[in-house]
């Protein structure tokens, strides 16, 4: 196993965890929007490996710059706008890669992405078997 592929620690993870969702509740107010929250707008900084989130705007997300469709919750993908639980959807993608290094959902077009959303567990499977305690997955 090379490094890009060794498992992050339980803690670490637990840390990053603790400090998106204390991010994201910043977001509830209103005032700014995430354009889409996935790993590309998770940035990681200093030795203490602090987080930071990104892709955030002021103004109403046009629809078809709603994001990654792996990230889409199924309400999004139904037409509606709840955002607690698209974030909370996203949150649970991006902690999914974080813990596994892989997407939880893919296929060669968005299509096949939400057709697996809707009908798959399999992402479950990889959970399982790994090195995390129930607790965190």
């Amino acid at each position: 196993m090379n490094i890009a592929q060794k498992p992050f620690p339980e803690t670490q993870i637990l840390s990053w965890l603790a400090q998106l969702v204390l991010g994201l509740r910043n977001f509830e107010d209103g005032k700014f929007r995430l354009s889409s929250f996935e790993p590309c707008n998770v940035f990681f900084h200093g030795p203490q490996k602090l987080v930071k989130i990104g892709g955030y705007i002021k103004d109403h997300i046009p629809e078809n710059q709603r994001g990654n469709a792996c990230y889409l919750a199924p309400e999004s993908i139904n037409g509606k706008e709840e955002r607690t639980k698209e974030t909370l959807w996203s949150l649970g993608g991006v902690l999914y890669e974080l813990c596994t290094r892989k997407k939880a959902f893919t296929a060669p077009s968005a299509v096949g992405i939400v057709q697996k959303i809707f009908k798959s567990d399999e992402h479950l499977e990889a959970l399982t078997s790994s090195n995390y305690s129930l607790e965190l997955i």
